[in-house]
């Protein structure tokens, strides 16, 4: 498969970010991709990276809690009456 690089040298295949440097930047690649390895042909060279099995580390951000402010709080902190919202 062929991938562009970023503007910063970056290009992302099947999940994972591979950084090639700005040197790259703009430019097609050519990725053979083997059930552990992704092998990148570049202008100066052919790059080995290990793939990433593990597909919980792409879900990280996903899977951060998210919290949501207690409104009825905020309501009776602000000084005066708050005019067409219910709060409970």
């Amino acid at each position: 498969m062929q991938r562009r690089a970023s503007n910063s040298g970056v290009v992302v295949v099947v999940g994972q970010n591979v950084a090639l440097g700005r040197v790259h930047a703009d430019k097609t690649v050519t990725i053979h991709i083997t059930d552990t390895e992704l092998a990148i042909a570049c202008d100066d060279g052919t790059r080995i990276v290990r793939g990433n099995t593990d597909p919980r580390v792409r879900k990280l951000e996903a899977s951060r809690p998210r919290s949501r402010p207690d409104v009825a709080a905020m309501m009776e902190a602000l000084p005066g009456p708050v005019v067409g919202v219910r709060v409970g």
